[in-house]
């Protein structure tokens, strides 16, 4: 299974923030760095990162990063949409009343 930083179509990859190290990072670094860094592990490297990089470095991650979830969610509506025109994809039997 690729991982999400596989996953993005393009752009995401095409996005750099020059960091004050001399290291680029791309938009799904950026994100890695926004939720490993603040909302989950609160890890001290990508906190820093965070703090001392422009909000419109985050931003611009941010708004790749939904234009990709958006851009899977509709793949998958289309698989199960076209699983559902097929008959490979059945709901569950109506439950009996009484």
């Amino acid at each position: 299974m690729a991982s999400y930083r596989e996953g993005f179509h393009g752009l995401g990859l095409a996005i750099l923030a020059h960091e004050g190290d001399g290291d680029e990072r791309t938009a799904p670094e950026i994100i890695e760095d926004l939720i490993y860094g603040g909302l989950l592990h609160g890890d001290y490297h990508r906190h820093e990162r965070m703090k001392v990089r422009p909000n419109m470095a985050h931003d611009l991650s941010l708004w790749q990063f939904t234009g990709d979830v958006e851009h899977f969610v509709r793949q998958l509506r289309g698989v199960i949409r076209a699983s559902i025109e097929e008959g490979l994809l059945v709901g569950p039997e109506p439950l009996a009343e009484g």
